[in-house]
């Protein structure tokens, strides 16, 4: 019984990740830019590194003004790929808006 809760359970992550995945791409196919270019650029932006590096430890720094518009969203903060996520929008980088 529970190896096939296991086995459930993981069919139900990966049609999650897979579906997550199949948003983030549909959201940037309407851009001008790739999932490839959101990705990088994301990962050189000072500011998205670190937002990325906060939604992954669930850990903010106090009084950081330039994380404060992020801090205050993080409830709807997610990372997928490279990319983050507000709910179910993709953030752009600065360099790429």
């Amino acid at each position: 019984m529970r190896k096939h809760q296991v086995e459930s359970e993981d069919v139900v992550i990966a049609a999650v990740e897979n579906d997550v995945c199949t948003l983030l791409k549909e959201c940037i196919r309407r851009l001008p830019v790739t999932v490839d270019d959101v990705e990088s650029y994301t990962r050189t932006d000072a500011v998205l590194g670190k937002v990325i590096s906060c939604v992954n430890t669930e850990k903010w720094p106090k009084a950081n003004q330039k994380l404060a518009y992020f801090q205050n969203r993080c409830k709807t903060l997610s990372v997928v790929g490279g990319c983050l996520m507000s709910g179910e929008r993709v953030v752009i980088p600065p360099e790429l808006r």
